[in-house]
């Protein structure tokens, strides 16, 4: 018997500083198996930027006071519809370098040591 899944998705927009915001730090993330976390931006260099303040390190912190919760990162968004960033993805997966880069430096950020170990 598999245990359920319970997923968060996370606009990081919901931290911007409006009225009404909503912390990462405010997620009941002991109750949950995942968040989703949109967006992150990918700049001309294709490296993935937190342009909305340090979001992703304040999701780090939820992964290793809750060990099991898995964080997705989601990137892009809908401002890479139009110019200038609309061919920004397909230009970083055009070139074999680029693609290297992006793939294996950024994403490789294993959710824990005992993930880690049993995937390799």
């Amino acid at each position: 018997m598999s245990l359920p899944v319970r997923i968060c998705y996370y606009g990081m927009w919901g931290a911007s500083g409006g009225c009404d915001d909503y912390l990462p730090e405010n997620i009941p993330a002991g109750t949950l198996t995942h968040i989703n976390l949109a967006f992150e931006y990918v700049s001309e260099d294709h490296e993935i930027t937190d342009d909305r303040g340090p979001i992703a390190a304040r999701m780090s912190r939820l992964r290793r006071k809750y060990p099991g919760l898995w964080v997705n990162i989601a990137l892009g968004g809908w401002v890479f519809n139009e110019p200038p960033t609309q061919y920004r993805f397909s230009r970083m997966a055009s070139r074999q370098t680029t693609r290297t880069t992006f793939s294996f430096v950024q994403l490789s950020v294993p959710p824990s040591t005992e993930r880690t170990q049993a995937c390799s």
